[in-house]
């Protein structure tokens, strides 16, 4: 959440039965409102090993309260979201996402998922190798 909190977007996975008990654990967190603002929840599923968008629901804070909301409610909040920070479509934006999180469950180790999405997410909008070096470096692992 302070991720998100401080600008940098975010891109999780959350292992739930259905979109709603997501959301349920999503709007009950102790996070403030305006952290969970604009948050979706696109649900993956499977039929004969072809992986499709099964739902997308999304929040959005009212005042003090946080509630789940249409995603087209969202729309042209999201859409002036991505185009500020990323300088990109919305709707490539999330076709994007939507691909990497595909390509990453297709790896087993969790550490090799997440280098696919980075990659996929930041591959072409920064040096990848110097981002994961400098990070590595702030963090003490270099």
């Amino acid at each position: 959440m302070n991720y998100k909190l401080t600008g940098h977007g975010a891109l999780t996975t959350m292992h739930a039965d259905t979109v709603k008990d997501a959301l349920l654990r999503i709007t009950e967190a102790e996070a403030p409102p305006e952290g969970l603002d604009g948050t979706l929840v696109i649900q993956l599923s499977a039929v004969g090993g072809v992986r499709y968008v099964k739902e997308v629901k999304a929040v959005a804070a009212k005042g003090r309260e946080v509630e789940v909301v249409d995603a087209r409610e969202l729309t042209p909040k999201l859409d002036a979201y991505v185009r500020e920070m990323y300088g990109v479509d919305l709707k490539k934006e999330l076709a994007l996402r939507v691909e990497a999180l595909l390509k990453a469950s297709e790896v087993e180790d969790p550490a090799a998922a997440r280098r696919a999405i980075v990659e996929m997410l930041w591959g072409e909008r920064l040096d990848f190798k110097t981002a994961v070096e400098e990070e590595a470096r702030h963090f003490g692992y270099v």
